[in-house]
């Protein structure tokens, strides 16, 4: 073997016993997906959503019980959605459930604005897009990972037509702190106006509250911990907050809990408050990693719904969507069972929805939603 052969081989044996371990375990997980959580994404939309508008028909007599499983159908509120590219809202505007209703940006319904127009930062956007991990948890499970962009809107009624230009720019801005491995450990929103219409928060802003992250040896997020900033929001005669549809003083002690299974997916997620468990979610995946079943239990009565919700098994089809849910009483015994049907377009986003409310199929469906989906070109 010639020396200069022997030479190489020496090489690039020191290259491979050199290789940092200390590095490599420092940054512990190979990133491949951004975090940061789209307006699509919240509302299980595929492709290059441009628009969409939302509209459904109720075929019930209302009374309590039909109006709360009414509110189950959380796919998409009525009305008009605009989104950016990227997956994010540009416009909404609150309609009813006729589809021959004007959108008008300056209408004023509810003793609230109509339409709300959002400003996009798509260097802000970029810049959080950077932050990855090795997985995005699919719809509808919660995302411990999830990063928020910052959020500017105004209402048209209140610029245009009361002149209230105080409201023009409503900033909602996530600030993150990041560990050595650039995963969050702690965010903060602040609320405020952007008087000087440059995307940073003037003197009136104020934090509403911190979420401290918790991680664990294999750079799981195993805790949210929130912190609500006591003096602003008392001083507001906010003495209560709410989260997951729960309510709690904001002196009480808040957190999300999270397990994994052996594949590194969310498989249980709790709410407590001071020690006591409000909420549990369990999810089940198949072998393609998505979402089959989730079970949910409430376990608090500081519930802001009254219906019995206390133990629902909710199945889901291979598009994530809702295909059956059952309602148990605290006895075992089934309380209701509902079953959900779809019709698909090109992109596996649904355009019409009909739910059987009673565990039956009637005609007509007890409620049918449709919507009409606007994508950009490719």
């Amino acid at each position: 073997m010639t020396s200069q052969k022997i030479i190489s081989i020496i090489i690039c044996l020191l290259s491979l016993a050199c290789k940092n371990p200390q590095a490599e375990e420092t940054r512990g997980i190979e990133n491949t997906v951004s975090m940061v959580q789209t307006d699509a994404a919240k509302y299980n939309l595929q492709g290059p959503v441009k628009n969409f508008r939302a509209f459904y028909t109720y075929n019930f007599e209302a009374n309590n019980e039909k109006t709360h499983y009414k509110s189950l159908i959380d796919f998409t509120l009525p009305g008009y959605y605009t989104l950016n590219r990227e997956g994010f809202f540009t416009k909404r505007v609150k309609l009813w459930d006729s589809i021959s209703e004007p959108i008008i940006d300056t209408l004023k319904k509810n003793r609230a604005a109509n339409a709300v127009i959002y400003i996009f930062n798509k260097g802000e956007y970029d810049k959080k897009s950077q932050i990855t991990w090795k997985k995005k948890a699919p719809y509808p499970v919660i995302n411990p990972y999830a990063v928020q962009v910052n959020q500017r809107s105004y209402q048209p009624y209140r610029v245009q037509v009361t002149k209230d230009s105080s409201l023009y720019k409503y900033l909602r801005e996530y600030i993150y702190t990041f560990n050595i491995n650039n995963l969050p450990i702690k965010q903060e929103l602040f609320i405020g106006k952007d008087d000087n219409e440059d995307g940073i928060l003037t003197e009136s802003k104020s934090l509403d509250h911190t979420i401290t992250y918790q991680y664990n040896e294999k750079d799981q997020v195993i805790a949210h911990h929130y912190r609500f900033d006591k003096e602003i929001l008392g001083s507001l005669r906010f003495e209560q907050e709410s989260i997951d549809e729960f309510s709690f003083y904001i002196d009480d002690e808040v957190r999300y809990e999270f397990s994994y299974d052996d594949k590194e997916n969310v498989k249980e997620v709790s709410f407590y408050v001071n020690d006591q468990r409000y909420k549990k979610e369990i999810y089940t995946y198949n072998k393609l990693g998505q979402i089959r079943q989730v079970e949910l239990r409430v376990l608090s009565s500081r519930s802001f719904y009254s219906s019995p919700r206390d133990y629902i098994i909710q199945e889901y089809d291979s598009h994530g969507n809702i295909s059956k849910a059952t309602t148990y009483l605290n006895n075992g015994d089934i309380y209701n069972e509902r079953f959900y049907e779809y019709e698909y377009d090109v992109y596996n986003n649904w355009t019409q929805c009909r739910m059987y409310l009673d565990g039956v199929k009637t005609t007509p469906p007890t409620v049918v939603g449709n919507r009409m989906i606007e994508y950009y070109e490719k």
